[in-house]
């Protein structure tokens, strides 16, 4: 081969690397892997468990309250106590200013009025608070939420909680998980000790 033709293969060579080099950096890459969910906080409740004989120990007082005449306290189950007490769920370690639900799961053999099975549902919000700055939160059940889901107390048709007609979840221990609202992220669980009528 002459002097020439290597000069011409190099050339050639060279014009294909040219060539080549900015079409190998235009080739698809791969995307990037999404980044990992964030992690939750921690949860806790206050009271941890809810004993029958303190609602029954306490019902007269909070009948009082509730200005339910002496002689009518007999009749109503001691849970609607339960009314009066306050239960307080507290978290660290969330996104600052997250929103934080926090749910109560149903287990498949109890009932629970206007929970949907069939679409998924598992669970019914219990309370629900913005994380600090610091990442923590209080989220305190409300009175209605009490009533709808923990006493399953039925409603008159003036729309007010009917106290004659409650039938409070079974004795059991219970799963109550809390989440941010934030797509992606991880729930905290924990278990509660609820005794609203008396153990089997």
């Amino acid at each position: 081969m002459s002097k020439f033709d290597y000069k011409v293969l190099i050339g050639v060579v060279l014009a294909i690397i040219i060539v080549a080099l900015p079409l190998s950096g235009c080739a698809k890459q791969p995307p990037p892997p999404p980044p990992p969910p964030p992690s939750p906080g921690t949860i806790a409740v206050d009271p941890a468990k809810i004993n029958y004989a303190t609602l029954n120990a306490i019902w007269p007082k909070v009948a009082a309250g509730m200005k339910i005449p002496e002689a009518a306290v007999p009749k109503f189950k001691p849970a609607i106590a339960l009314l009066g007490m306050p239960i307080k769920f507290t978290g660290t370690g969330w996104e600052p200013g997250a929103m934080v639900v926090v749910e109560l799961v149903i287990p498949e053999n109890v009932q629970m009025p206007g929970l949907d099975r069939e679409a998924g549902e598992d669970a019914v919000g219990l309370a629900f608070a913005e994380a600090d700055s610091a990442g923590n939160f209080e989220a305190t059940v409300e009175a209605a939420n009490k009533l709808n889901f923990l006493l399953r107390t039925g409603w008159t048709p003036l729309i007010k909680p009917d106290l004659t007609k409650v039938d409070p979840l079974p004795a059991g221990v219970y799963t109550v998980r809390a989440l941010s609202m934030q797509p992606g992220s991880n729930a905290a669980t924990i278990t509660w000790e609820l005794e609203l009528v008396p153990s089997q």
